[in-house]
């Protein structure tokens, strides 16, 4: 599994206080924590207190609702996982060519976990 940095998930960790990873495997996935276990743990509560929510975004960006046993929904590009998680965790719409155009003008930055705990910790 591949994971990657981009500052437009700044806002996002900003919310949550937790430090966070663009990964892909079969599909691109917020990474949420660098333990299964963990990733786990965040995704049953967030799906636990926003259920409703979590169905229509992800239906909505995914063009189809998420899977009964999938811990976290998975998304053909980047673009559309940012999408989604702005609008499931801040609340807030994005436009989807401009989030597209921006990581292209300023791609994904390839980083592990432990890069980001290290750059997270020097905040």
């Amino acid at each position: 599994m591949r994971t990657h940095y981009h500052t437009l998930l700044k806002p996002l960790e900003e919310r949550l206080k937790r430090p966070l990873l663009i990964a892909k495997e079969l599909g691109y996935f917020l990474d949420t924590h660098p333990t299964v276990e963990g990733f786990k743990v965040f995704w049953h509560r967030v799906k636990r207190d926003r259920m409703e929510q979590y169905q229509r975004v992800t239906a909505k960006w995914r063009g189809m609702p998420p899977y009964p046993l999938e811990v976290c929904p998975s998304f053909e590009n980047p673009a559309r996982l940012i999408c989604w998680a702005y609008e499931l965790l801040l609340d807030r719409e994005l436009d989807l060519i401009k989030v597209s155009t921006f990581l292209k003008v300023l791609p994904m930055n390839p980083m592990s976990w432990r890069e980001r705990l290290d750059a997270w910790s020097l905040k």
